[in-house]
């Protein structure tokens, strides 16, 4: 194919290949800005979602500290788990206001930039302000070795409305760094955009001026077919039977051929499956000469070349882009660790399904799951076969419910269970029977390096509407049913209300 008949290089065609050249390099330093910046949110978002469960954690360690049977091997343990939370809690804080490194999720060392962003600002110092009013008390606990004075005050501020206050504002610093990140994406990917459709404006005058100016020169054809290949982005020109008449290097490395496979293929075998979006430039599904198939940004425009209507295609391979923001997305909504939806995403799952229930008068049933022994074995065997443990009883929860259960993650080592029976007055039977399989399924050994296991759960059941018809009441509810079957020793569940 022709695409010029005389070529010559003047300052103003020097200027305009410039322009385009900075364009596509912007368009690369985007694509990378949004890698970047998004790997970089993830981190930020759990390590300020770990702030919830840190106090949680701490909370507790000092209904533990309260127990009179406690021994003091036990009592020590306690403490010295609190003093990590309070460390680790403080130190987090420390990181997201001035920057710094702050132990990740698994123990790993995490560096985190200050946050600059107001909303996050503002979000920062209120939890902050919180914090200093439950650190102190925190340390005159640990200062006393766990004394009960020191111990009642401590918690009467977590259980009261300052602890409540504290877990709101941890909630809120991570909806602020949440709403924050993707706020920046929006804006990276609008400056990719734009720069994109500049650097196709660009090219497409340059074709222009190419064909109006220097038509049929074999060295302007040569020339232009070099910068062609230099575009950071793949170039298909097809002429109006749909067929593809030219392709340029970055086009063939994108489907996986060479120019000369590529010419004369029909361009609907190569890009298909088009999913129409707000923007011009619609998502498409690309498909390689090797068979297999990757998502891609493709922009089409009309071009008169050679007295003939021509079209122009560019595509984009976006397909890490959108793996990364479906990345980030699912852990927003999910443990990392076990797969399982976070606390977050149980709550909301949760209130849907009670306005379900109010509409349709249908039963539903909580269950509160807490691990009896995990922690000896998590310090016996280390934190790397505590995670396996973890994923390990994750995957036997899934085993022994319905597909349409929810399980979830909620802490440490704490799992929720929302359970919506098939016919109605049947809650309690069908949550009694499940809380007894998840106890069985639970106490079978696990594997925990070489060694074998043994753990339990304590299960805590409230029922909708019986023992609440709110969110907050219903969990606190189940939560408090928990600790009832803890009191019993463990290995049992309790319905709230129920009998000793």
């Amino acid at each position: 194919m022709t695409l010029t008949r005389q070529f010559r290089i003047t300052p103003l065609f020097f200027g305009a290949v410039l322009v385009v050249v900075a364009l596509q390099l912007g368009i690369l330093y985007a694509n990378e800005r949004v890698a970047l910046r998004l790997q970089e949110d993830l981190v930020a978002i759990n390590v300020a979602g770990r702030q919830r469960m840190l106090v949680e954690g701490i909370g507790r360690d000092l209904l533990m500290l309260r127990r009179p049977e406690l021994v003091p091997e036990r009592r020590d343990a306690v403490l010295a788990a609190l003093e990590r939370k309070r460390g680790l809690f403080a130190a987090t804080l420390q990181a997201f206001a001035q920057g710094g490194e702050t132990e990740g999720l698994y123990g790993r060392p995490h560096r985190l930039a200050a946050l600059r962003a107001p909303a996050n600002r503002a979000a920062l110092q209120q939890l902050r302000t919180y914090w200093s009013g439950y650190e102190p008390l925190l340390s005159a606990v640990l200062a006393a070795r766990g004394a009960p004075s020191a111990l009642a005050e401590a918690q009467a501020y977590s259980l009261g409305e300052g602890g409540v206050r504290l877990l709101q504002a941890a909630d809120r610093l991570t909806q602020a760094v949440e709403a924050h990140s993707r706020g920046q994406a929006r804006t990276l990917r609008l400056w990719q955009s734009s720069a994109a459709f500049l650097a196709l404006l660009g090219f497409l005058l340059l074709v222009y001026w190419f064909w109006r100016q220097w038509r049929g020169a074999a060295r302007g054809e040569q020339r232009l077919r070099r910068l062609l290949d230099r575009v950071g982005t793949g170039v298909l020109l097809v002429d109006p039977g749909g067929r593809i008449e030219y392709a340029n290097a970055l086009a063939a490395t994108l489907f996986a051929g060479s120019r000369e496979q590529l010419l004369g293929r029909l361009y609907s075998e190569l890009v298909r499956e088009a999913i129409p979006g707000p923007e011009r430039a619609e998502a498409h599904r690309g498909r390689r000469l090797d068979g297999t198939r990757f998502e891609a940004r493709v922009r089409l425009d009309d071009l008169l070349l050679d007295g003939r209507r021509v079209r122009v295609a560019t595509v984009v391979d976006v397909t890490r882009q959108r793996a990364l923001e479906s990345q980030l997305r699912h852990l927003a909504h999910h443990d990392a660790l076990t797969g399982l939806p976070n606390r977050r995403a149980f709550e909301t799952r949760l209130g849907e399904a009670l306005s379900a229930a109010e509409r349709h008068g249908q039963e539903l049933a909580l269950l509160f799951v807490d691990l009896d022994g995990f922690k000896p074995v998590n310090d016996r065997y280390g934190h790397g076969a505590g995670d396996q443990l973890l994923v390990d009883i994750a995957k036997r929860l899934r085993e022994s419910l319905r597909t349409e259960d929810v399980v979830a993650r909620v802490g440490g080592d704490e799992f929720a269970v929302l359970l919506v029976p098939p016919e109605r007055d049947a809650a309690e039977a069908a949550a009694r029977s499940v809380a007894g399989k998840l106890i069985a399924a639970l106490r079978r050994p696990f594997q925990a390096g070489d060694a074998a296991v043994c753990i339990g759960a304590s299960v805590g059941i409230a029922l909708y509407p019986q023992h609440g018809t709110d969110l907050p009441t219903l969990l606190a509810a189940a939560d408090t049913a928990m600790y009832a079957a803890k009191a019993r020793g463990g290995g049992v569940f309790r319905v709230v209300g129920e009998a000793e």
